[in-house]
């Protein structure tokens, strides 16, 4: 029987790629690990913020485009560059406010364990200009982990795997 955990909250508005949250903390054992198998993002609605069941509500403007990311190390959402060439990375979301219907994609790194740390951070894009700036809506995640048994080989070798692979643009 697969063992699967849920981890659910919400990336408040306001929210930048500087400031990601910890999801998980190292358990200490290499041999108990875990993966992602679902991750999902969507704005949070509700009546107090006017945002009642609008997608079009995840980002502020048509230009604007927000980005969210998973990572194993705080650096991977802290370097502010979501890049599937990044080994800490290994969930990614972006969600586009411009066009009808909007669009929403969401990928993971099939081929991932994660032996230590998880993190979770966003921000948003004014595809206008190119600048960075603050998620102006709060985002939703919703995660289903499943554990995993792992030796230690493969523990070192994941660990090696996120270090070992390229990081530039």
């Amino acid at each position: 029987m697969v063992k699967t955990h849920v981890l659910r909250g919400t990336l408040k508005d306001g929210a930048y790629y500087t400031s990601p949250k910890r999801l998980i903390l190292n358990n200490g054992d290499f041999k108990r690990n875990y993966r992602v198998v679902e991750f999902t993002v969507f704005p949070n609605m509700n009546r107090k913020s006017g945002n009642i069941g609008s997608y079009s509500q995840i980002t502020a403007a048509p230009s604007n485009m927000a980005n969210v990311a998973l990572a194993v190390e705080e650096s991977g959402i802290t370097d502010g560059e979501f890049r599937f060439n990044d080994g800490r990375q290994i969930g990614w979301f972006q969600g586009y406010g411009g066009s009808t219907p909007n669009q929403y994609r969401t990928h993971l790194d099939p081929n991932h364990i994660i032996v230590q740390d998880l993190w979770i951070g966003g921000y948003a894009v004014d595809t206008s200009d190119g600048s960075s700036e603050v998620l102006t809506v709060a985002l939703n995640y919703h995660i289903v982990l499943e554990e995993v048994t792992s030796t230690n080989n493969e523990a070192v070798i994941q660990l090696i795997k996120e270090k070992s692979q390229d990081t530039t643009p």
